[in-house]
């Protein structure tokens, strides 16, 4: 056979001297599509080392190879054999996308090969099932992500390849038609790729335990996805099948209503075109699953949507898949309307009789047929067969008489529940199939009666409450609505189980089901806070109520063993919901003889200070998007801004308190873990916050928990490297802060620190961005402590940081750093203002000769040649030198005319020097070139709404500098100068009434005018 597939080839081949492209991926295509893939494979195998074959059908023989076997595995029905073929295939895919990632086949390539990764990995679900192997099944699941990743990659990859086409296109230009054509490919393949991206992860959410978080967190990302694709192609036949699949996701989501409502969308549209209508029919098989199901229980909606359906169709569709599920779900909504009406008193038989024999014609139909609804319908007949309506059972009249049958249904529920667990485990040890299928339907029909129990003991407990009267003792009521909260709560009912059990808590806390009722409840809340946080929704109901809870079992019930154990369990849930500072008052109520408080004083200390270091970067984000004050004298403060710092020192106290006294807790030779390793950094984080700096080097080099002897060891506890950034960066804020006690052993920590740090962010550009953000902490600690401090503080903190600043810059030539030492120094000359004026000049100086070495380097770019242009020319205007300053802005400006924010600071720079020569301010005023001065600038960015503060501050300094020139000029120009301040202010006032903070500027101005 082999020599015979040679030959034929061979034949092939010496037929035609240059057998082309499309004929050859013709010839492929026909062997493939005629299953004769061994010849096909032969054949790729000969083109490879031909000379006759084209380097293009060369470059694609591994992806065709790969296609070649995806197909053969799927008819092969050993699953070895199968996985070998398919992880072969695999590995050419592979082989064509690394090395022929330009190829146009690329993409159908990762299509191919994330479609592959999908069977491998239901397969390898298939067998963990079969063999009960929960390590094929962590692979599967495994593979999934892979695949999903695969598709992603895939959609990133199309969308570069669509922003590269232009926008508009010729259709008569024959290469651009070429291109509207490939943009058509492209967009569908987009598409394509987007459902298949969110059909892995529903698919995905199939095989995860039901109602986990894991599952939610998967059906949720698919929701997702599926909108997103809805809104981007409503009109598209694809974009409403991926409405019809949202809502199957939020249906499994328990999200019903939702689901309903996108079911109803979609049977609302047109029958027309014809796939529209095998689009509804799917959507209707799903609302009426959903109608009948047992929370629902809609069967007259379900009659009356699925007999209308039936009635309007076609003869010729009435035996598809679709419309026979819905004759299979009109019998079952049928038959639901009969069990109802069984229950009537008196019972309506005729429309029991008519019901059923309803639902036994429709049964009929779909039992004729083939498919997996024969046999569910051959059952569901057999039931139906010579069914009548059976007497009613004499409901309880009594109290005591519904308390009985309740519980004789009670019973039933524990021996229930063990049969179940006895037959699933039984079931993992039987190989034979046929036993398998009987222990599933022993299975399925003990869940039947598993709830079948519960429902009926939930129904004569809510009856016996009801029948309860005041001869009743209050014990057996607490009693009843002791089992009705546990039975809620075993059904998932979780707000009624919450409100029950927490009415006994708090009404008898000294009756004998009370504690277990308080239990209960925080149990139900905590489901209650878990489906909150996994829909998205606000949760600070259920917050409010676990705390409530927990603090009264605290208050009520101080010594039962219980208590501790539940406050334990709470705390790190209300930490995670970002109640903190609730969570750190439960731990307060823990005795101090708990075994566990130490701990968890840690975990919420260190959450407290996530919480502060949060708040602080909000407030500071807040802040910076403020308008800048341009008046010499500095804004006043808000209450808000006293607010915050008081939630700031509030958060931060709690922290460290809460820290130290689970520090304070440990043991001689306490366990390190995770927790505890980050505790210890927060604690040392805190004290540098607070400037105490000796107290945070003692905590990092503590010799058994300290961060520093941590790395320093490799300590599993701190391996994520993260924490080593976070580390390292504390300890050279506190080494730096603290350099003058230690003068070069000091120095050589901070370089050590330095040097530890490089080695964990890397020395790429991110690993360099991040050691610049370090050190710009480094010098806004400098910054904030120079604020504060006083004028012999001041000369130590800047010697200390002057030779920090010389260690780092000495020898160095990255930018970034230079650029940082540069501020950095002309931040501390800042500092010293006016107090000592030739130390400020001095490093005014240093910063200018370091922003020189930024200059000098051949690697700085346009942007920021600009940047430090315009810092060094502030810094010229410092040391006096003004026509350097000039000469900076004027060349950036140059460079860069329309740059608004440059334009800005050298206005502001003349204005500035207008008060040592007042010819200055009409230059800021009118410009000089290319400086265009605050007129300009205000007509530039008028229209602008991005602008409109820049705006804002044009008009209002050129009022100021009108004002500032009127002072130095003959009374008739100071006259007319005055007179331009007030019709520039006034005008901008009437013409922008909402001035935001720039009005009490400008009202104040005016009003100084008026005197």
């Amino acid at each position: 056979m082999k020599n015979l597939v040679c030959l034929s080839i061979t034949l092939i081949l010496l037929g035609s001297s240059a057998f082309g492209e499309e004929p050859a991926q013709a010839f492929l295509d026909g062997l493939r599509e005629r299953g004769y893939h061994d010849v096909a494979m032969a054949y790729l195998d000969q083109m490879a080392n031909s000379r006759l074959a084209s380097a293009e059908l060369k470059s694609t023989i591994p992806y065709e190879k790969s296609l070649l076997l995806i197909d053969r595995s799927r008819k092969q029905r050993d699953p070895k054999l199968r996985a070998e073929q398919l992880d072969q295939a695999r590995q050419w895919l592979d082989e064509f996308i690394r090395t022929q990632a330009s190829h146009a086949k690329v993409n159908s390539a990762r299509s191919q090969l994330g479609t592959l990764i999908v069977e491998r990995a239901r397969m390898q679900y298939d067998a963990s099932e079969v063999n009960n192997d929960p390590e094929l099944k962590t692979e599967s699941l495994r593979l999934y992500d892979q695949s999903f990743e695969v598709f992603a990659q895939l959609q990133s990859a199309v969308k570069r390849q669509l922003d590269e086409i232009p926008k508009v296109l010729n259709t008569r230009d024959r290469k651009e038609a070429q291109l509207i054509a490939k943009r058509k490919q492209l967009r569908a393949d987009f598409l394509q790729t987007e459902m298949y991206t969110a059909a892995i992860r529903e698919e995905l959410a199939e095989l995860l335990p039901v109602g986990s978080a894991e599952q939610r967190k998967c059906l949720t990302e698919a929701a997702g996805m599926y909108d997103g694709i809805y809104k981007d192609y409503r009109t598209l036949l694809a974009g409403r099948y991926a409405r019809l699949y949202q809502g199957r996701c939020f249906l499994r989501l328990g999200r019903t209503k939702e689901a309903l409502g996108y079911f109803g969308e979609i049977l609302d549209l047109s029958n027309e075109p014809e796939a529209l209508m095998t689009l509804k029919a799917k959507a209707l098989v799903m609302a009426l699953e959903t109608w009948l199901s047992p929370e629902e229980r809609k069967y007259i909606e379900a009659i009356k949507q699925a007999s209308r359906w039936l009635d309007e169709t076609p003869d010729d569709r009435q035996r598809e898949k679709e419309w026979i599920a819905i004759r299979f779900h009109l019998a079952r909504a049928l038959k639901m309307r009969a069990d109802e009406a069984k229950r009537d008193q008196p019972a309506n038989r005729l429309l029991i009789s008519q019901s059923l024999e309803a639902a036994r014609e429709a049964l009929q139909l779909v039992a004729a047929e083939s498919g997996e609804l024969k046999q569910p319908a051959q059952e569901l007949l057999t039931q139906l067969g010579g069914a009548e309506a059976s007497p009613q059972e004499q409901e309880p009249d009594t109290f005591t008489a519904a308390q009985t049958v309740a519980k004789e249904a009670m019973d039933l529920i524990a021996p229930t529940s063990s049969k179940i667990a006895s037959l699933t485990a039984s079931l993992q040890n039987v190989q034979n199939d046929q036993e398998k299928k009987s222990f599933r339907d022993q299975i399925d029909e003990a869940n039947r009666e598993l709830v079948s129990a519960e429902e009926r003991a939930i129904h004569y407990y809510q009856l016996a409450l009801q029948l309860a009267d005041e001869q009743t003792p209050q014990s057996n009521v607490n009693l009843v609505q002791y089992f009705l909260s546990y039975l809620y709560f075993v059904k998932g009912d979780f707000y009624d189980a919450a409100v029950v059990a927490d009415f006994v808590a708090r009404r008898f806390p000294n009756s004998p089901g009370a504690r277990q009722c308080a239990k209960i409840s925080v149990g139900s809340y905590l489901k209650l806070l878990e489906q909150a946080s996994d829909s998205g929704t606000d949760s600070e109901f259920e917050i409010q109520r676990l705390y409530a809870v927990g603090s009264y079992m605290h208050d009520t019930w101080p010594d039962d063993p219980n208590t501790p154990q539940t406050l334990a369990t709470l705390i790190p849930h209300l930490i995670n919901s970002g109640a903190v500072l609730r969570a750190a008052e439960l731990v307060r109520k823990l005795p101090e003889s708990s075994e566990v408080r130490g701990g968890l004083e840690l975990i919420t200390g260190q959450s407290l200070w996530g919480k502060f270091l949060e708040l602080q970067r909000s407030d500071a984000k807040a802040k910076t998007s403020a308008v800048p004050s341009s008046d010499e004298s500095p804004q006043q403060g808000t209450a808000f801004d006293g607010d915050m710092k008081a939630r700031l020192a509030t958060l931060k106290g709690e922290a460290k308190s809460m820290i130290l006294a689970g520090y304070e807790r440990l043991p001689e030779e306490p366990t390190i873990d995770q927790a505890s390793a980050t505790a210890m950094l927060s604690l040392s984080q805190i004290y540098v916050e607070d400037q105490q700096f000796d107290r945070a080097i003692e905590i990092l080099e503590d010799p058994t928990l300290g961060p520093l002897t941590l790395l320093k060891a490799g300590h599993a506890a701190v391996s994520n490297p993260v924490y080593a950034e976070e580390a390292y960066q504390t300890a050279l804020r506190s080494y730096v802060a603290s350099l003058g006690d230690g003068g070069q052993e000091k120095m050589e920590r901070v370089n050590q620190a330095i040097e530890s740090m490089r080695e964990v962010v890397g020395n790429d550009e991110a690993g360099k961005r991040r050691m610049l953000g370090v050190y710009v902490t480094l010098a806004q600690d400098v910054q904030r402590r120079m604020e504060s401090a006083s004028s012999q503080e001041k000369n130590e903190l800047s010697t200390i940081f002057e030779a920090f600043l010389a260690e780092l810059s000495n020898g160095a030539t990255e930018v970034g750093v230079l650029q940082w030492v540069g501020d950095t120094l002309a931040t501390l000359a800042d500092g010293f203002g006016t107090d000592d004026r030739q130390r400020a000049l001095r490093l005014y100086q240093k910063a200018d000769d370091s922003f020189q070495r930024v200059l000098s380097q051949g690697s700085v770019d346009h942007a920021l040649k600009n940047q430090v242009q315009v810092r060094l020319a502030g810094i010229k205007y410092q040391l006096g030198d003004f026509q350097g300053a000039l000469s900076l802005y004027q060349t950036s400006l140059k460079r860069d005319p329309k740059a608004i924010n440059i334009q800005t600071a050298a206005a502001r720079f003349l204005q500035s020097w207008g008060n040592e020569d007042p010819s200055r301010f009409e230059q800021a005023i009118e410009g000089v070139d290319p400086i265009w001065g605050w007129a300009k600038i205000a007509i530039s960015t008028a229209q602008y709404e991005q602008f409109r503060e820049t705006f804002y501050e044009a008009r209002y300094e050129l009022a100021r500098c009108q004002i500032a020139l009127a002072k130095s000029s003959a009374d008739k120009s100071r006259q007319r100068l005055l007179r331009d301040a007030r019709r520039v202010l006034n005008q901008t006032v009437t013409l922008y009434p909402n001035l935001g903070a720039w009005k009490p500027k400008y009202d104040s101005l005016i009003r100084s005018l008026g005197q």
